[in-house]
């Protein structure tokens, strides 16, 4: 036998006993916190989930659970903070580490994809059969919305730790780091690049600390991530020099956290493998392809079209962020396909540049006045056209983002769900494709909001939104309908696998403990839902309809239930 096939076989035998070990390991940090929150702070116990958290962090990337070490990272390193000023946490914090120590008992036991690590061989991931089943058909695959972590750089442990549990509660993986020395420290020495940073900019005994760092650290090649900065100080000075750092924005404190979440997202998501995407309307196919050969080559996506009275219906399938036009085509001219397209509701904001080899400005003038927003003149330099497309396509998209997201969320609001079920339905109806439509209710919620608070409540819609974001591929549709009631829609996802689905998350959330904004004291919830599909209901109000018979059929039988038409 080979050295090698010996290596492997020790290998997999280790990695047997890791997974035998590791659902032991997350029930001794669950035990244990659940003693923390029900006697309060115990230094002893919480030395020893930080012990447990070291040694996941240590060795769930060496045997193929990522996840683990990432989750179990973030806890050690809360702790660490805690540990070295020495003193017993307040209920922010408590909330922050209870947070992380959730999602970590959660995700845990997800093994990494065989792609996502070549050197390892692994089995597949310990779930229910059911789910192992769901899982090797592709019906349920959940991703992070950012594979990387967030930064937090600010000395204000309370103003830091509320914005890391904003960002955990809405599923991203966020780190706050309390001084300017400790995340130097971290930067250099991890393998991870992080996805975005929070900076403050004064810290003690320095007034451009925080700015200098990031300065510094580009200059060393070690930081490439988007940086916000934040500050107690406005000023004109203050702000050139955050341009000069390459700041992507300045938030003055008291922050307004909406606005900060909103940006973070819009710079994760230039970085998140969701490419612009653009339709090429030209009668010449080869003069369009060239164009899309040259958009694609810098990461857009591009699409083809020669047949302009086709618009409509590529447009509704393809869902581009921007349209580029020719000006003369037969049958039909740009104008006219422009003017058409912002009557329609899928085209009346989307960016429209014309690229043609017009060069009356009397007609390029007219061309503006029927809705363009630019018009290139052809043969265009490549960079600029890439230039022009990416940053109006860019800007369509964070404008839409703050039109059609739900301020507490974040999620699609009411009127964008039923516009994205429209479109879901179009391309199933055309494909010959299954889709399952989901509407979920808080079970009892006024109950909560009397009780507790309208604060608690608030918390709870939002820990409901983040697990609901972080259960869901990116295809999926995930909305919130209005008040305590959300939305999910499923691509390619038949009815029976969406029931499973929404159940594994019901139970989840079920287990979820949450704390009274006023006194801390805990308290759970559930949800029940209502499920209906297509093809069995094969319109826009069918199918709505029949979740919500669904859902009211669950609700009467008990609630914390899932229900199918």
């Amino acid at each position: 036998m080979s050295t090698s096939n010996v290596s492997t076989e020790g290998l997999q035998k280790l990695q047997s006993e890791y997974r035998l070990q590791l659902p032991v390991k997350l029930e001794s940090i669950n035990r244990d916190w659940l003693v923390i929150c029900a006697e309060g702070w115990q230094d002893i116990i919480a030395r020893r989930i930080h012990g447990t958290c070291h040694q996941l962090a240590a060795s769930g990337e060496v045997f193929g659970f990522s996840l683990s070490s990432r989750y179990a990272r973030n806890i050690e390193s809360q702790l660490n903070h805690i540990f070295d000023v020495s003193y017993n946490p307040d209920s922010s914090i408590i909330d922050v580490l209870g947070v992380a120590i959730e999602q970590l008992v959660a995700h845990a036991m997800t093994e990494d994809a065989p792609e996502d690590s070549k050197d390892r061989r692994h089995g597949a991931a310990v779930l229910p059969d059911d789910l192992q089943t769901l899982k090797r058909s592709g019906d349920l695959h959940s991703e992070p919305l950012s594979k990387l972590p967030i930064f937090v750089v600010e000395e204000d442990v309370v103003l830091a730790d509320q914005i890391v549990l904003e960002f955990v509660l809405l599923g991203y993986d966020a780190r706050a780091v309390y001084s300017l020395a400790e995340f130097d420290t971290q930067l250099r020495g991890s393998k991870v690049a992080p996805a975005a940073i929070v900076m403050d900019i004064m810290f003690p005994g320095a007034a451009n600390g925080g700015m200098d760092l990031i300065n510094k650290l580009r200059q060393d090649q070690v930081l490439a991530a988007p940086v916000v900065f934040i500050s107690a100080g406005d000023s004109f000075a203050t702000r050139l020099a955050v341009v000069r750092a390459g700041g992507k924005a300045f938030f003055v404190k008291p922050i307004d956290q909406n606005s900060l979440i909103e940006k973070i997202e819009s710079l994760v998501r230039e970085t998140d493998p969701n490419p612009l995407r653009v339709l090429v309307v030209d009668d010449d196919l080869i003069a369009a392809s060239v164009v899309c050969v040259v958009l694609e080559e810098a990461g857009f996506v591009a699409q083809a079209l020669d047949k302009p009275a086709q618009i409509i219906e590529h447009v509704l399938d393809f869902h581009p962020d921007l349209v580029i036009l020719d000006m003369h085509m037969p049958e039909v001219n740009g104008m006219e396909v422009a003017q058409v397209l912002r009557q329609h509701e899928t085209g009346g904001e989307m960016p429209l540049l014309f690229l043609s080899a017009e060069a009356d400005p009397v007609k390029r003038a007219a061309a503006l006045n029927v809705g363009v927003d630019d018009f290139l003149v052809k043969p265009v330099n490549h960079d600029y056209l890439i230039s022009a497309v990416e940053n109006r396509a860019f800007r369509a998209r964070q404008m839409a983002a703050k039109i059609t997201r739900d301020s507490l969320t974040h999620l699609l609001v009411h009127g964008e769900i039923t516009n994205q079920l429209i479109d879901m339905l179009f391309s199933a109806q055309r494909y010959s494709r299954d889709l399952c439509y989901v509407i979920l209710d808080l079970d009892n919620f006024k109950n909560i909001n009397d009780t507790y608070g309208h604060l608690t409540g608030d918390k709870v819609i939002k820990s409901l939104a983040g697990m609901l974001r972080r259960s869901f591929r990116r295809s999926d549709i995930v909305g919130r309908y209005g008040g305590e009631e959300f939305v999910v829609i499923m691509q390619d996802t038949k009815i029976d696998a969406a029931m499973v689905v929404m159940n594994r998350v019901r139970e989840e959330f079920s287990r979820f403990v949450h704390f009274s904004d006023d006194d801390g004291s805990e308290f759970i919830t559930t949800f029940s839902a209502g499920l209906s599909s297509f093809p069995q209901f094969s319109t826009v109000e069918k199918i709505q309809a029949q979740a919500d018979r669904a859902l009211y059929s669950a609700k009467n039988e008990g609630r914390n239930k899932v229900s199918m038409a």
